[in-house]
This record gives structure tokens, C-alpha cells and sequence, in this order.
């Protein structure tokens, strides 16, 4: 398996916060983000070529479990949250 750390783009405006992760051309089987309360995991199944994608995410302040929304805008993948306390 050949693990795949994509890159990525964070934005913040006061406490929305927006993540651009950059997605290989062929798509990736099982595509997954799981969110606790300081972290983002992306990963997704392997494909044919044995490519896996593998990211993590920190953030140093909680994240409001309720408010995390994600979307596939051309070739990244989009996730929305907000930050708790900021």
C-alpha cells in the first residue's frame, strides 16, 4: 500500500474555518473523514494501484461536533466546521 498525504488549504474568519484537501485525479474507494473534538481524519479504501490516502488534521481549539458539513468542489474535497471558544 503507498500512502497518500494530500495537501491542503485552511481558512479561518473569526471562528468558520473551511479545509481544501487536494484529491489525487483517479478517484479513492471509501472516502472517509472522521472528526474529534481537536482532530480531522481523512482516509479512504485502497484503490486499484494500492494508493491510500491518509491525513490528519489538528486543531487547537475544540471543534463543534454539530456544525461540520463537507462538500467536493472540482477536485478537493471541502470541509466546513467551527471552532468552540474562539
Amino acid at each position: 500500500v503507498f500512502i497518500l498525504k494530500p495537501r491542503f488549504e485552511v481558512d479561518r474568519i473569526d471562528n468558520e474555518v473551511t479545509v481544501d484537501v487536494e484529491l489525487p485525479e483517479r478517484p479513492l474507494p471509501d472516502l472517509r473523514v472522521h472528526m474529534s473534538s481537536h482532530q480531522m481524519l481523512i482516509t479512504s479504501g485502497a484503490d486499484s494501484e494500492g494508493r491510500q490516502l491518509f491525513r490528519i488534521l489538528r486543531f487547537s481549539e475544540k471543534v463543534d461536533m454539530d456544525a461540520v458539513q463537507t462538500a467536493f468542489v472540482g477536485d478537493r474535497l471541502r470541509i466546513m466546521l467551527s471552532l468552540k471558544n474562539a
